[in-house]
């Protein structure tokens, strides 16, 4: 019945259930970079020969000798761990922190079970306050980190952007919400990673258009490019303008790695760029990425609206890299770029 009489609308009463569906914990792999012995990592390189080593002609196998020689030399002299992530902990949340809480469940299950032990009472208090003083303090810490780097002038206004986030927000990473599919809801992840996988990889697809290179071109210039000269030089170079903030692929060698033997890392991986001009193939392991689907416009619920974001080995980046430094210089030599490009 209506709350007035005078008043003949009814009133509408509903209750929504909306459960919010998380990803599910993770393994992340951490290195302590400022623990490590950066000598014996170069002197541990250095000490490998190579040139037997990667004596195969096979450009597939000598990328894997390479990752596995340079990731095992990484794992004994850096120190690193597994952690557990989990998308429903707030940032601030460590394994310390995870510990406490775990031995504070325990103290109050055995507290429950013996309700009249006053040690385990007391026990329990101290352990509650401990977990409060260790949640806050690392909270503090967390915010003047976040707070530093704003302030800071050298940062970029992407850092700006991620650091607003992370303030509005405890998340740690966006949650992609459930993906409107064939008529249906998909809120399972692995399915969604499965239609994201299909949907980027049709966008990516060959098209058939019988079509074929011009025979009657015209040369714009009597010089030729016969071979494209990769030194350790120009290698060390590469490494040396990369930015170690950025991303690294699945291949597990990250940025910051290859500046810590920077000048040991140039021979093998000038073995195996040569080996890849030689052959004209590129290693399979190096066409491989980590994608993440980044969303652009409207509908989230929609996979049109989204596009992928490739996060690739390094390696296979440097190696591109020279090449288009060499293409590119041949190119403006000869004045063959269009002003229009």
């Amino acid at each position: 019945s209506s709350l007035h009489s005078n008043c003949h609308h009814q009133i509408v009463y509903a209750k929504f259930n909306l459960k919010i569906y998380y990803p599910p914990p993770y393994e992340r792999e951490i290195w302590h970079y400022n623990q490590g012995d950066f000598d014996l990592i170069n002197q541990a390189i250095d000490t490998v020969n190579w040139d037997v080593a990667l004596a195969t002609d096979d450009v597939n196998d000598q990328v894997s000798v390479f990752n596995e020689i340079i990731l095992n030399v990484m794992k004994n002299f850096i120190p690193h761990e597994k952690i557990s992530c989990d998308d429903r902990d707030p940032p601030w949340v460590n394994n310390h922190i995870k510990k406490l809480i775990h031995n504070t469940n325990m103290i109050y299950r055995s507290s429950m079970r013996n309700q009249y032990n006053q040690v385990l009472q007391q026990k329990l208090i101290r352990s509650k306050e401990i977990l409060k003083e260790e949640i806050d303090l690392s909270r503090k810490k967390y915010y003047e980190k976040m707070s530093n780097k704003l302030c800071n002038s050298k940062s970029n206004s992407k850092c700006y952007w991620s650091l607003l986030i992370c303030f509005l927000t405890d998340k740690k990473i966006p949650v992609i919400p459930p993906l409107y599919h064939a008529n249906k809801f998909e809120i399972n992840f692995n399915e969604k990673c499965n239609l994201f996988n299909n949907f980027f990889a049709d966008q990516c697809s060959i098209i058939d258009t019988n079509s074929s290179i011009p025979t009657d071109l015209t040369t714009l210039t009597n010089e030729s490019l016969s071979s494209l000269d990769i030194n350790l030089t120009s290698i060390s170079s590469v490494i040396q303008s990369l930015d170690i903030n950025k991303a690294h692929g699945h291949d597990g060698i990250s940025i910051r790695m290859l500046k810590l033997c920077q000048i040991s890392i140039c021979k093998p991986l000038l073995i195996i760029f040569r080996t890849c001009m030689r052959r004209g193939k590129f290693p399979t392991d190096w066409k491989k990425a980590n994608i993440v689907p980044i969303h652009k416009k409207s509908d989230k619920q929609t996979l049109k609206n989204y596009r992928p974001i490739s996060l690739l080995p390094v390696c296979g980046k440097n190696y591109r890299h020279l090449l288009y430094n060499k293409l590119y210089s041949f190119l403006d030599s000869n004045s063959l770029l269009s002003p229009n490009q």
